[in-house]
This record gives structure tokens, sequence and C-alpha cells, in this order.
């Protein structure tokens, strides 16, 4: 299931701009559209889907947005431990635009140290 998710739900997600609310909305339909259908309860002989939330404990998966957030980090420390010299200018050199992938990371940072412990 895992490697379904990430080849179809998730592909490239660490290259991914912020998600605006359509886009995020459409990532987390998707993403739950598939996990869901492994959490199908019978309820009076019918077919009942159970919440969100639910489907997320009961799988143990994380959010799909927040799926999204640990991608890019992931993949910025192997783009800071590997990534080339040209590489770095590049993303340098784009971060100011308006859906940068910089200023998605920085974003997500700014998640991290307002919610980490």
């Amino acid at each position: 299931m895992r490697v379904l998710m990430l080849s179809r739900c998730y592909y490239n997600a660490g290259v991914w701009p912020d998600l605006n609310t359509a886009e995020a909305s459409a990532v987390h339909r998707s993403a739950l559209r598939l996990v869901r259908q492994l959490c199908v309860s019978d309820v009076v002989g019918e077919q009942s889907f159970i919440s969100d939330g639910a489907v997320l404990e009961v799988t143990g998966m994380m959010a799909p947005c927040k799926f999204v957030r640990l991608a890019r980090v992931c993949f910025f420390c192997r783009v800071a431990s590997k990534g080339n010299e040209n590489l770095l200018r590049v993303l340098f050199a784009a971060r100011k635009a308006k859906r940068s992938w910089l200023r998605a990371l920085e974003a997500d940072f700014n998640f991290l140290c307002s919610h980490g412990s």
C-alpha cells in the first residue's frame, strides 16, 4: 500500500511548492480515497465509511499535508548534502518567486519550529 501511495498520490512530493487550498484538498482526497477502502465497516447491512481522522488513526498514516512537508524536508537534506553547486545556485536564484520551493521549505521549517517540543 505504501508503494502505491508514494507512486500515485505523492509522486515527487519533495519538490512541490506550497499547496494552495484546492491543491491540498485534491491531495487529501486522493490519498484518503485509497486508504478508506481498507477501512470500510459494515453497519446494518450497509457499507459506511469512517471519518478521515479515524482512517488516519486506524492505519497509523500521517495526514497528507504533513507527509508533503516531511517529503520536502527530506529532499532538502539530500540537496544540502549531495546537491552540486549549480543546483544550489538555481534554487537561490528562484527563492523570491511567489511559489518557490525554498519558500515552501521555509514555511515547513517555521511550522516545525512552532509545533516542536
